[in-house]
């Protein structure tokens, strides 16, 4: 494997784990706003 190769491959890697991040953290604050936990309501959410 040479190093432009592990260089490539690296990069793509680190692409792939940020935009999954952010997926992740625009479903963590969908969820916040559809279900707001800092008022406590109702339903005890």
């Amino acid at each position: 494997m040479s190093y432009k190769k592990y260089i490539a491959g690296m990069t793509s890697i680190a692409k792939l784990k940020h935009q999954y991040s952010q997926h992740f953290l625009n479903a963590l604050a969908y969820k916040q706003r559809q279900y707001p936990r800092s008022q406590p309501t109702e339903t005890g959410y």
